[in-house]
């Protein structure tokens, strides 16, 4: 019989505490006002549905989950992976959802009835399923990019199901896959030290994105008129997306950059690095506006659309809340191991995190705004 899931909660929480030797830091409570707890295995990152009303969640314990967010109710399950999935993400207008997983499977499914249209595979010279790494639609939704475990990104066609193009170039593992706003460049990250940027259309590579060392992370920005790349050479670098030129190095972490989040709608870029801190930057300037110090190394970081509410979540599973200018609002103890996703909620009044202690948490945010 399992237990009530507040009490749950409340376990956590004292087991947070102990962790953190017992002392709340926080100058404000940050009150829990929901939790998600299904799941049997360490969570991914999660998403919210385009309309915000449904949020998506998968796991190690081989299943999809599709949750309403105002009432905390699972709507489906969704099985077929027969090992751990290592990602899930809806499509943009939310009809479709793709799961990859270690059984050498891409799978497209129906995201109102749940059923399953589409299993992906690609079979590697041992004539043995290739293993997907990440995802990403394409913004009409018509094609899914997926970057697999030999160092080549695949691309599908979402109705046939037949292969489209595949991207050669990398020469190690490729870890993240993201088309731009206006879906005409692919971004991808890999061990070689390098982010590309590929034509959407045709497939050639438009620009290699050199680093000094493995490039993890990247995003679009200002409209995706930019992309940054974060590496283990500790540095941010800014590029012009249409033509790969570089654009600005941000200099000033001293370890791995392991996140990059934007403002929507002011140039300001956060970021977060292994030497226990994260950064905000001015992006017009190249500037740090503020170092925000944390315990532990910065694994996760977002920033709210008009940059006045920060979170940090570090390598220990501790999370924290900052206003726009870097000072410390509140310490958010609950979860107990690694951060998987920290969201804000479409109307910006809550955060929503998952970890891979198997639980979302929903934290109410409005005594901040």
């Amino acid at each position: 019989m399992r237990a009530p899931r507040r009490l749950v909660f409340l376990v956590a929480s004292m087991v947070a505490l102990m962790l953190t030797g017992g002392v709340a830091i926080a100058q404000q409570n940050v009150e829990v006002v929901g939790l998600l707890w299904r799941h049997n295995d360490g969570l991914n990152p999660i998403q919210f549905s385009p309309d915000g009303t449904k949020i998506l969640t998968s796991s190690g314990d081989e299943t999809i989950r599709i949750w309403d967010y105002a009432t905390e109710r699972q709507l489906m399950v969704l099985t077929g992976h027969e090992r751990t999935i290592y990602f899930s993400h809806y499509s943009p207008d939310g009809s479709r959802i793709v799961s990859g997983a270690r059984d050498g499977t891409v799978r497209v499914w129906n995201a109102e009835t749940g059923d399953e249209e589409l299993v992906l595979t690609t079979l590697n010279e041992r004539d043995r399923p290739e293993t997907p790494s990440a995802a990403d639609f394409s913004p009409d939704g018509s094609r899914i990019a997926v970057a697999y475990f030999d160092n080549i990104v695949r691309i599908w066609d979402v109705e046939t199901g037949e292969l489209a193009m595949a991207l050669e170039g990398h020469g190690g593992l490729v870890t993240r896959v993201a088309y731009s706003p206006d879906g005409s460049r692919i971004v991808t990250t890999s061990y070689d030290n390098t982010g590309r940027l590929w034509d959407a259309e045709t497939g050639e590579e438009v620009a290699v994105l050199q680093h000094e060392s493995i490039v993890d992370v990247a995003g679009f920005a200002l409209g995706g008129r930019l992309v940054a790349t974060g590496s283990a050479d500790t540095t941010v670098r800014l590029w012009n997306t249409e033509t790969g030129e570089p654009f600005s190095t941000f200099v000033g972490h001293t370890e791995e950059v392991r996140a990059i989040a934007f403002a929507e709608n002011v140039p300001i870029m956060l970021t977060g690095s292994n030497d226990l801190s994260a950064r905000l930057w001015d992006m017009t300037t190249g500037e740090t506006i503020a170092v925000l110090r944390e315990g532990s190394e910065v694994t996760m970081a977002n920033i709210s659309a008009d940059g006045s509410l920060i979170i940090t979540a570090a390598e220990n599973g501790e999370m924290r809340l900052w206003d726009g200018e870097g000072n410390l609002l509140a310490n958010l103890l609950g979860h107990i191991h690694r951060i998987s996703s920290i969201l804000f909620s479409p109307d910006g009044t809550r955060l929503v995190t998952a970890s891979r202690d198997s639980h979302v948490l929903y934290w109410d945010l409005t005594p901040f705004l």
